[in-house]
Parts: structure tokens; C-alpha cells; sequence
């Protein structure tokens, strides 16, 4: 996120000298100039926030769809950690301070150029970012439990279609808000430095930018299409919602009966899964961290956007509220599987159980109610506690 910091320092600097000075704007209004410049650098830096929003929806659900193609282990880990990286860089996403004043929007109201839009931008772009990061707790739910079921990865598969298109829909919208406002101020020299910027920083607005640019309201009326077709679609999506419901409660109603065969013949074969642990019942992924390794060294996260060559190396699971008798219970569950650990220490209120199992080592690092999952060699596979018994029912 430092680096996407920095990135739009950048920009904001290169949006300073191209609408600030002439011949971008009349030497003869300055206060006119400023007020543009005030409004463009707050339009720039809210069109930037929000690309990396909905641009890294996008990769993650690229890293999916590579998933579904080849069902396998490493596109699996891959997409998991694509999703890592963008809830962490999503969260990071924050606008500037407004450079907009009040007498700023006074003077373009006279010239009949209206940003009343701009006066809740902060919230707007918070109730964005919320909603969002929302998204990312259903694809997390999606890649980390239901791909284990055919179904069930089917309808995650489904919402993914629909979230796709509607990152199209609010990308389309940022493109329409900035040729908007630059059919509003009508300066050719001004929209050319613009989408300067915009191609430099905004690619994906950019791209949906018009070369030749049509009236207000003709933007207005796109708009207008473009939130009933959102609108539409946050319905279908919280109809998708209730379908995952039923799955849950269908579920709930064969574990209760113990019809693990029923199970069975909806598991969705992984090509090359390693190890497969049952979760422990305190686990989360809330705090999960991949890394890649080179020469024995953990290498900077890839930003997102990039392609994952391969699937990280290790990760890290740090989990709250978990006590050590919790840990001391799930190291006799795996004791009783046939799983031994290779050692444990007790000292200083620590508690570490370490594996080797194969070319898979892992760790559970017990401190003061939080429980750390490491995992440095081959990451095993955590699987739903009814996995194994469902898998034995249709061998």
C-alpha cells in the first residue's frame, strides 16, 4: 500500500503542474484555475482509491476462474493468496484530504458547473470500501469452504459472474463521473492533461473513457442506466445469498442424519491436494498472511494485479481468543487420527506443537490467547471436519 501511496503522491503533483499553471487554464482567472485544480485533484485521487477498490476484485476473481479451469492445488493456493493480498491492500485504501473548499464550489456553481457530488465523497467512498471489503468476506467464504462441493463452488462461481459485472458497472461509472465533469468545464487542453493522468494511474477508467466527449446530460442519462443495471444486480446477488443459505441448511440437515454419503457425491475433486488437517473448531482466517521465499529469503508481496507465478512457499494464520487447553485439545485430535507431533514446548506461558509429516512442517505457536499457524515447508490443506468422513462413504 506504501507503494500505491506514493504512487499518488505522484499523480497529485503531476495533476498540480498540468492544471495549475498556463496555458492549461486562463491567466487571466486564477481563483477560476484553482477552483478546477481543486476539484480535478479530488476527482483524480477518489477515481484512483476507487479503481484499486474494484481492480483487485477483479484480479481476485480472475485468480477464480484460473481455479475453476484447472481445479487443482496450486491455482487453489494461488487464488487464496490473491484474495489475501487484496483484502489487505483494499483495507489500506483511504482518500486524501479534500482540497475542494466551499468557495472553490461557489465559484464553479456560477460558471454552472455543479459538485454538490463532491460534498460527500469521503463518505461515499467509505460506504464503497465497506461494501467491498463485504464482497472479500464472501469470496473468502467462497475459495476457503465451498470449494470443497461441487455445488456449492458452482453457485460461488455464479456470484463471481455477477460481481464481475458489476466492478464493470462502478468502473464504467468512474469513467462516465470523469468525462462528465470534463464535458462540464468544456477546455479541450484540460480533458487531453486529464486523461493524461487517468492513463497513467486509472487504466481501467481510462480504457472506458470516451475520445470524444458527449454532452452533461447525456452523461447523466448513462448514469441513470448504469444504476438501474447495479441496482438489478445487487438483487440478484442477495437472491444468490439466500441460495447460499439453503445450501448451509441443507448441509446442517445431513450432518445431523449423518448421511455422509450424500456428501460424498457432491465433493469437488482437487488435483495434487497434499496433507488435508480438519479445522480446529477455534479457526479463522481473518489474520492469514502467504509469503514467497527466494534463497532462503521471504521476498516482498506481490502488489496486486501481477501474475503469481507460483503458490506461496508458507503462510501464516494468527488467531484470537483461543486458550491452551484449546490447543492442547486439537493436538489430541490429530493424536488420535494418527497424527504424532514431532515435539512440543512448554515455557514462560508458551505453548509450541510442532509437525513433520512428509515434506510438510508446521507449527502451532501458543501466546497469551492468540494461537499463530505457521506453516514453512509444503502448507498442508485445512478441510471441513466432515471432509474425511464423506470422502471414506463413496470410496
Amino acid at each position: 500500500m506504501k507503494q500505491k501511496l506514493l504512487c499518488l503522491a505522484l499523480l497529485l503533483s503531476l495533476l498540480t503542474s498540468c492544471f495549475g499553471a498556463s496555458p492549461v487554464l486562463a491567466e487571466d482567472a486564477p481563483a477560476q484555475s484553482e477552483a478546477e485544480l481543486h476539484m480535478l485533484n479530488d476527482l483524480v485521487a477518489y477515481i484512483y482509491q476507487s479503481e484499486v477498490l474494484y481492480g483487485d476484485v477483479l484480479w481476485v476473481l480472475d485468480a477464480y476462474a484460473d481455479f475453476d479451469a484447472r481445479r487443482d492445488w496450486e491455482s487453489l493456493q494461488k487464488a487464496r493468496a490473491s484474495l489475501t493480498i487484496a483484502a489487505l491492500d483494499i483495507g489500506g485504501c483511504a482518500l486524501p484530504a479534500q482540497e475542494l473548499t466551499p468557495e472553490d464550489q461557489l465559484e464553479l456553481m456560477r460558471r454552472g458547473i455543479d459538485v454538490s457530488f463532491m460534498e460527500n465523497m469521503a463518505s461515499v467512498f467509505a460506504g464503497e470500501k465497506a461494501a467491498i471489503q463485504n464482497t472479500c468476506a464472501h469470496l473468502r467464504a467462497g475459495i476457503m469452504l465451498d470449494v470443497y462441493l461441487k455445488d456449492s463452488w458452482r453457485t460461488c462461481m455464479q456470484e463471481g459472474a455477477m460481481t464481475r459485472e458489476l466492478m464493470s458497472c462502478y468502473i464504467q461509472y468512474l469513467a462516465n463521473t470523469a468525462d462528465w465533469v470534463l464535458a462540464s468545464l468544456g477546455d479541450p487542453a484540460v480533458t487531453e492533461k486529464f486523461r493524461g493522468v487517468t492513463e497513467a494511474y486509472c487504466p481501467l477508467t481510462f480504457s472506458r473513457q470516451e475520445a470524444s466527449l458527449r454532452s452533461p446530460a447525456e452523461y447523466e442519462a448513462a448514469a441513470n442506466v448504469l444504476l438501474d443495471r447495479i441496482e438489478s444486480l445487487i438483487t440478484e446477488e442477495s437472491k444468490a445469498l439466500g441460495a447460499r443459505s439453503n445450501a448451509l441448511n441443507r448441509m446442517t440437515e445431513l450432518l445431523e442424519n449423518r448421511d455422509y454419503a450424500a456428501i460424498g457425491a457432491d465433493l469437488l475433486t482437487i488435483e495434487n491436494l497434499p496433507l488435508a488437517l480438519f479445522y480446529p473448531t477455534w479457526y479463522s482466517e481473518n489474520d492469514l498472511f502467504y509469503y514467497w521465499e527466494k534463497d532462503g529469503e521471504i521476498q516482498p508481496t506481490p502488489p496486486p494485479g501481477t501474475a503469481l507465478e507460483r503458490m506461496p512457499d508458507g503462510c501464516r494464520i494468527r488467531i484470537e481468543g483461543v486458550s491452551r487447553e484449546d490447543v492442547q485439545d486439537y493436538q489430541q485430535e490429530l493424536e488420535q487420527a494418527g497424527l504424532s507431533c514431532l515435539g512440543a514446548t512448554e515455557e514462560e506461558g508458551r505453548l509450541n506443537v510442532y509437525y513433520a509429516v512428509g515434506d510438510s512442517t508446521f507449527g502451532l505457536l501458543w501466546e497469551a490467547d492468540t494461537v499463530t499457524i505457521l506453516m514453512t515447508e509444503q502448507p498442508v490443506c485445512f478441510v471441513p471436519r466432515w471432509y474425511y468422513p464423506a470422502l471414506e462413504a463413496v470410496r
